[in-house]
């Protein structure tokens, strides 16, 4: 019977965090205060009541590392370090060495619900936790809703405290100084060598500004050997004169003989460079055949050569031409748009709605159509010059086409390169495969019993992503019902997934507030950013594959340099959940749309950039005066997805509430 209790709480416990975790995700954070009030107020569990439950609190304690037992000297030592930063350390050090305050705070409070001592724990979080930085406060809050072991043992915040988990980058004369105060301070000088990795570097130590753009996350800062992983963050420039040929899993690249000298004969008779730059592969670009790509149609070179030549006629710059942004608003009275993707031609909008339907509409004036049935195609003549117009029922023509297929709302939709495939995912645990032309559904891949939160097409089509709630990323084979690589180091659900250009890697967002990067060829975590100082809600690339956008609940935007694996830029513009972020086809701007209802595009020309981890440069306007940042406003309409066309125009959605 005791089993049977302790199962039912440690069930009710995880539920409790599901549906927290599901609050914050959608921005609705009076419901999660008001929440989290009533579970604290009640004390969903008595103070004790199972605590007697010797597996749980071994569990935790071993997670965790506990290994002191005067309490009442850990308190008093706490206050002492506080008093040591305040009054002994020097100036130059105390930005680096007030990280150690949260961690330090983090792991007492752990260590008296494991030993029972709830009375101590809640006296200690009301005394300390109020002093701490207002972006830890979430994780304070939580803290405080557990009041015992079996909870602590069902809580992800278990997780964040396993020993070695928290990293903290320090300089030599911050080691120093940190030595000198933990002589008097010996419980905590053990729980911080037990614990807390410190990571020596021989820069100085570092600035206020620049601790901040690091802090804000439960496990510290990214190991630096980790952001220093090679990564090829370059794109493949010229892929319709390149031959691809496949051959089982590898594909060969045969550059065209001729190439060369055509280049030569050009650039004698003085033709413009820019058309032979053009044809220059990018040394920063993977070879073709580092991972298995998917045949290149002819269809999708086509298109890829009508996007080189649109692009010719993208409005140039922003400083030259004020920004043309299209707004749509969205009317559906019977169910609210979870979720938006734009193709990349800029043609087709699909919406995915809560009532478990995927719309997919017409951006031109040119109606959606579908393929005849069989026995029509067959009495086709395929000697027909009109085949392409022959093939296609004319009665079926519609601005819109809806699809029913999951059983719960649907938070992530995705168009194939070749815009005949579509994704979705949902809380029904499953992603659906579509097929446009044939309005039906193809495939349904399924990977656990947690909500799928996000889904994307890799850039040319037979790869896509998904992350879900229960803090995993995926990476799938269209063909294949399983997954390929298995991404698992978040400790929070996985909110936004997203392909670099080049293919070859895949970056994830999460409610943890971390930014990770991996690397498809080894299922390998190649980069982390940390910074943020709310979960992450939106990711983006650059189309030059230089830089990663993301957008965090708590409005801020920041830019990350893939290559060098630091901060580029840190927007504070919005006031509330970033929803999307956009980069302009020459990745000179990026725009973001939240729920503040607002549409912001910033120059990465003209911004404070972090050009080195140890200063905070103000770049100041560029000589040519570009426009640094603006902001447009909506008629009280949330902009939930950004799209920048193939011209440097500006598409942006949102949902107008009746």
């Amino acid at each position: 019977m005791e089993e049977l209790e302790l199962a039912a709480h440690l069930r009710f416990d995880q539920d409790m965090n599901d549906v927290l975790s599901f609050l914050r995700q959608r921005g609705l954070k009076e419901t999660e205060r008001t929440l989290l009030n009533e579970l604290q107020n009640a004390k969903v569990v008595q103070s004790g009541e199972h605590e007697a439950k010797t597996d749980s609190v071994e569990r935790v304690r071993e997670a965790c590392g506990s290994d002191f037992k005067d309490l009442d000297q850990c308190v008093r030592e706490y206050e002492g370090l506080q008093n040591a930063l305040k009054t002994i350390v020097s100036e130059r050090c105390k930005p680096e060495l007030n990280c150690l305050l949260f961690p330090v705070f983090a792991y007492l409070y752990v260590e008296f619900i494991t030993l029972g001592k709830s009375s101590i724990a809640e006296e200690f979080v009301k005394k300390y936790g109020p002093q701490h930085e207002p972006y830890y406060q979430e994780y304070i809050r939580q803290f405080a809703c557990i009041t015992t072991a079996t909870q602590l043992a069902a809580s992800p915040l278990a997780l964040f405290m396993k020993p070695k988990r928290t990293l903290i980058r320090l300089s030599r004369e911050s080691e120093r100084e940190m030595d000198r105060i933990l002589v008097d301070l010996p419980v905590l000088g053990d729980l911080i060598k037990s614990n807390v990795s410190i990571e020596l570097t021989e820069n100085p130590a570092r600035t206020s500004e620049a601790m901040e753009n690091v802090r804000g996350c439960v496990l510290g800062e990214a190991p630096k050997t980790l952001n220093k992983t090679k990564v090829f963050s370059g794109i493949f420039k010229d892929l319709t004169s390149s031959s691809v040929v496949q051959n089982g899993a590898e594909h060969i690249v045969t550059e065209e003989k001729n190439s060369d000298k055509a280049s030569k004969k050009k650039k004698a008779k003085g033709k413009d460079p820019s058309n032979l730059k053009k044809l220059k592969t990018d040394p920063n670009a993977p070879p073709w055949n580092r991972i298995p790509l998917p045949d290149m149609s002819e269809a999708w070179k086509a298109d890829h050569s009508a996007a080189q030549a649109e692009s010719s006629k993208r409005c140039k710059s922003l400083y030259d031409n004020r920004p043309t942004i299209y707004f749509y608003s969205i009317r559906n009275p019977d169910a609210s748009a979870c979720c938006f993707d734009v193709s990349e031609n800029s043609n087709l909008l699909a919406i995915g709605y809560s009532d478990s339907s995927v719309y997919f509409h017409s951006l031109t004036p040119d109606p959606l159509k579908c393929l005849k049935s069989a026995s029509e195609l067959e009495s086709l003549s395929v000697d027909s010059d009109e085949l392409d117009i022959e093939m296609w029922d004319e009665s079926s023509a519609k601005s819109y086409v809806r699809f029913c297929g999951h059983s719960g709302p649907v938070y992530g939709v995705s168009y194939s390169a070749d815009k005949q495939l579509l994704l979705s995912c949902s809380e029904d645990s499953t992603i659906r495969l579509w097929s446009i032309p044939l309005r039906t559904s193809l495939l349904s891949y399924r990977c656990g019993m947690a909500p799928v939160l996000d889904v994307e097409f890799g850039p040319f089509g037979g790869y896509f992503a998904t992350g879900d709630a229960d803090s995993a990323a995926f990476v799938w084979v269209v063909e294949r019902h399983t997954p390929v690589r298995v991404l698992n180091k978040h400790i929070a659900c996985v909110n936004c997934v997203r392909f670099h250009p080049n293919s070859n890697y895949v970056a994830t967002g999460s409610d943890d507030r971390t930014v990770r990067l991996w690397d498809l060829l080894n299922g390998q975590c190649v980069r982390l950013f940390t910074g943020h100082k709310a979960g992450i809600q939106s990711l983006g690339f650059s189309p030059d594959g230089r830089m990663l956008a993301s957008g965090a609940s708590n409005g801020d935007v920041m830019i990350w340099d893939i290559a060098q694996g630091q901060m580029m830029h840190n927007f504070n513009s919005h006031t509330a959940t970033v929803c999307s972020v956009d980069f302009s086809r020459d990745s000179s701007y990026i725009a973001s749309g939240g729920l503040d209802e607002q549409v912001i595009i910033h120059s990465l020309l003209s911004s404070s950039s972090i050009v080195d981890s140890t200063l905070l440069l103000d770049a100041g306007p560029s000589a040519r005066g570009e426009l640094s940042s603006c902001s447009f406003r909506t008629r009280n309409i949330p902009v939930q997805q950004v799209h920048f066309t193939r011209r440097n125009l500006l598409y942006c959605f949102g949902v107008k509430s009746q």
